[in-house]
């Protein structure tokens, strides 16, 4: 597919491949040295590698429409013109990031790092993962959510069950303090009062704590992806995220221009051009 004929593209409405996880639609545009940038529905800008892209698609409107239907025809887009596709993550440095549109390789997290050939992602689950740049397909900012949004349901979830537990629990303890009717009035009453206190309370904690920002994790900085396996040596290591590539094993030397990993029924020796993404255990 020659630069030429995706420059002619830029402005107007593509399809990104005809299907699979890196299928999208959007506005085409921006056209780099081997990257473009497409303006998508529901992740934003996604800035996609070209060597992993299959098709384009231009789409062609009828007669009868004219395209004002489309809301992102009016949009304004912000984003990033590097000279290269490793340069765009050096503009996304402690932003929380989307690697890939989906697959087994795709992960959401927090850059740490960039270098010319890797990069360093905090996951929630596997912590910091390396991925070498060459097998990113694309990449973009995750879209912030609105105060709130997303949350309320959990929260007010939340909220209602501390009501009870704490309402049930009040009412009965005060109750048994009076005694008779007026402990049974006065139970039943501070329970309602304290449940309604609590589960406001239990909303509001449980709001603030989805905004803790957890720390990072520590993670190794070495000049090249190759050398990253002289530091995790010895140590227990996954090799690529799912699929059948994935080796989970002690990483025991890198020799022969081979990467040697001990699983737990077999040796593996795998070439380094082949590992998409690397993390401790």
């Amino acid at each position: 597919m020659s630069d030429y004929y995706i420059q002619s593209l830029v402005g107007r409405r593509i399809n990104v491949n005809k299907g699979g996880p890196e299928a999208k639609a959007g506005e085409l545009l921006y056209s780099g040295y081997n990257y473009v940038v497409v303006g998508t529905d529901k992740d934003g800008v996604v800035y996609y590698a070209t060597r992993h892209l299959k098709s384009f698609g231009e789409v062609v409107q009828s007669d009868n429409e004219t395209g004002n239907g489309d809301e992102n025809a009016l949009r304004t887009w912000d984003y990033f013109k590097p000279s290269c596709f490793s340069a765009i993550m050096d503009n996304m440095l402690g932003e929380n990031i989307q690697i890939n549109r989906g697959g087994p390789e795709s992960r959401q997290g927090k850059l740490l790092l960039s270098t010319y050939d890797y990069i360093v992602l905090s996951t929630e689950k596997e912590g910091a993962v390396y991925y070498k740049t060459e097998h990113v397909k694309s990449v973009s900012v995750v879209q912030r959510k609105a105060d709130g949004e997303g949350d309320t349901e959990s929260s007010n979830e939340s909220g209602r069950k501390t009501s009870r537990a704490s309402g049930k629990s009040t009412g009965k303890a005060s109750g048994r303090a009076s005694g008779g009717k007026t402990g049974k009035a006065s139970g039943k009453q501070s329970g309602k009062q304290s449940g309604k206190q609590s589960g406001k309370q239990r909303c509001e904690s449980s709001s603030q704590s989805a905004n803790t920002i957890a720390p990072d994790p520590e993670f190794y900085q070495e000049y090249g992806f190759n050398d990253l396996f002289d530091r995790l040596k010895l140590r227990k290591v996954k090799i690529n995220r799912g699929g059948p590539d994935a080796i989970e094993g002690m990483l025991t030397e890198y020799v022969g221009g081979y990467v040697v990993v001990y699983g737990e029924k077999e040796i593996h020796r795998i070439l380094p051009k082949h590992i998409k993404s690397l993390s401790s255990l």
